[in-house]
């Protein structure tokens, strides 16, 4: 340490030191994952700005809606019981809202199942919501091409029918593939954070536990 460094010049040196380390760890902890979502559709009015994608009866699941997060993970199905979202238990009367959570498109929400029934075996479902009117817009899509396709096995045209299905696969493997980009990038950033935050509290506490008598050093 310099020796014209007094006391005072010390105290002040370590207490900046320390808002700074306080400062970015405010940054740090900022949502940096949750995002507004752009979409094509607006024909449709949406009371709420996320979703998973699921159609409740009470507390059981009644459907999930092609191209949401929902269906998407290939783990929810009819007749599974929700029994806890985010930890906190839920009934008919809030699970709704405790679905809707933040209401963030981007935003991570945990679903505890019990697979087929409440009294199924019991597992932990990770889901990301969406936009609502993303949701609405891949719903449509489906729609545009179940009805091509009807309308070519109707015409009995095998050959369009094959190209529709060919069409649906692969549009449904490209919004797949960019659910799971999403959900790794989430996960890298989260633990970024996680562990820069270990850090920058770990430097704080070293700082602060530099003792007063250091400054006559």
């Amino acid at each position: 340490m310099p020796a014209a460094w007094s006391d005072t010049d010390f105290e002040s040196r370590r207490t900046k030191c320390l808002e700074l380390c306080s400062s970015a760890l405010s940054e740090i902890s900022r949502d940096v994952v949750s995002v507004s979502t752009a979409v094509c559709s607006r024909s449709e009015a949406h009371s709420t700005k996320s979703t998973v994608g699921i159609v409740l009866t009470g507390t059981s699941v009644d459907q999930t809606v092609i191209g949401g997060p929902a269906h998407s993970s290939k783990i929810i199905f009819p007749g599974d019981s929700i029994l806890r979202i985010d930890g906190v238990v839920v009934t008919s009367e809030n699970i709704r809202s405790q679905l809707l959570g933040c209401d963030v498109p981007g935003s991570t929400v945990t679903l505890t199942l019990a697979k087929g029934g409440p009294k199924g075996e019991v597992i932990d479902v990770p889901l990301v919501r969406i936009s609502a009117e993303a949701l609405t817009d891949r719903r449509k899509m489906f729609e545009h091409f179940t009805t091509i396709k009807e309308r070519a096995a109707a015409a009995r045209d095998g050959i369009a029918v094959a190209r529709v299905d060919e069409a649906i696969g692969l549009w449904t493997r490209m919004w797949e593939a960019d659910a799971a980009h999403d959900q790794t990038i989430e996960a890298n950033v989260l633990a970024l954070q996680a562990a820069c935050a270990g850090t920058l509290q770990a430097l704080r506490a070293e700082i602060a536990a530099l003792p007063a008598a250091a400054a006559a050093a």
